[in-house]
């Protein structure tokens, strides 16, 4: 590795795998993945619901166990990530089955954990996995 790419005045030859026609065609294909509105809203539902854990309340004796939720960047991820995954395993649509499958991925590094909620070794991957179960996942959807 050190001989190959260690060289400073000259580059590895690089061969193309895929043309960006191939890749422009591929994306248009993942575009056709079907995104029912059920699980527009279910996405939805899981960003907020981690806004909602980070907000402060009138009751003092409430543990905050985040200082900031997941952005409306971290909705879009879920939305692409789903149709990408769906399209890879061959389905025609995203499933919220497989959005829990991507959200501890998608949420993990866009939360903010309290020092409170680290003092008590409380993860994101927790947290998360909370927000999977109380947040209700629509039923059948279905291209």
């Amino acid at each position: 590795m050190m001989k190959r790419w260690g060289l400073v005045t000259s580059q590895p030859a690089l061969t193309a795998t895929s043309s960006g026609q191939e890749l422009l065609a591929l994306r248009e294909e993942v575009d056709r993945v079907h995104v029912a509105p059920e699980v527009h809203r279910y996405i939805l539902s899981l960003v907020r619901s981690t806004r909602m854990l980070a907000e402060r309340t009138a009751n003092p004796a409430t543990k905050r166990h985040l200082n900031f939720g997941a952005s409306p960047r971290a909705s879009l991820a879920l939305f692409q990530s789903g149709r990408a995954l769906a399209w890879l395993r061959g389905e025609d649509f995203v499933s919220p089955a497989l959005l829990q499958e991507l959200a501890p991925d998608i949420l993990r590094h866009r939360l903010g954990l309290t020092y409170e909620a680290e003092a008590e070794e409380i993860t994101t991957d927790k947290i998360i996995a909370q927000l999977l179960e109380r947040t209700p996942v629509p039923a059948s959807v279905k291209g």
